[in-house]
């Protein structure tokens, strides 16, 4: 006897699948108020567009064979700027007296304008700064020095005073310089 073989098939199985119908939807008429805003409507602006013709243009200025004019004399020019004068020295030594001082002092100006040198000798500088003995000398050019002599007459022995020495050129331009001494004696 002869095996006997079974052959079989296997069909693919189906499955299937049930669906749940979904509700569709209704459309439910509502009423709803519409308020319209009126928009204002823009002004029209009129532009006016020029376009010159060839009689109306400016012609340019045909180049001469003179020279420029050469600036005179009278031309103004920029001045140089006024600078300050400077106190380069400035020495005080009271005598062993202590009636007298004597300052000595330097001054220069940039500018060559000097107009004058004024010395003060000042009691109670931290007070009521009261000027004893002062002396105003005329100079002149950009630079002048000196010695000067200053009584200092009236100070106290041990009170404090003040030699000031201030210069000024011809353009209100000054430099002060200040030195406080006790008075000897």
């Amino acid at each position: 006897m002869e095996p006997t073989v079974e052959q079989s098939t296997t069909e693919p199985a189906t499955v299937a699948a049930t669906a749940t119908p979904t509700p569709e939807p209704t459309a439910t008429e509502t009423a709803t108020e519409t308020t319209t805003t009126p928009t204002a409507e823009p002004t029209p602006t009129a532009t006016e567009t020029v376009t010159p013709t060839a009689a109306e243009t400016t012609p340019m200025a045909e180049p001469t064979e003179e020279p420029t004019e050469e600036p005179s004399e009278d031309t103004p020019t920029a001045a140089p700027e006024d600078r300050s004068p400077s106190i380069e020295d400035f020495t005080v030594a009271t005598d062993e007296s202590g009636e007298s001082t004597t300052v000595t002092w330097a001054v220069a100006d940039p500018d060559g304008d000097l107009e004058t040198v004024r010395l003060e000798v000042v009691v109670e500088p931290g007070g009521s700064a009261e000027v004893v003995t002062d002396r105003t000398i005329e100079v002149g050019g950009s630079d002048a020095e000196s010695e000067t002599a200053l009584a200092i007459e009236g100070i106290e022995p041990g009170e404090a005073y003040e030699v000031r020495l201030r210069v000024e050129d011809e353009a209100g331009n000054a430099a002060l310089a200040v030195t406080r001494e006790t008075a000897s004696g």
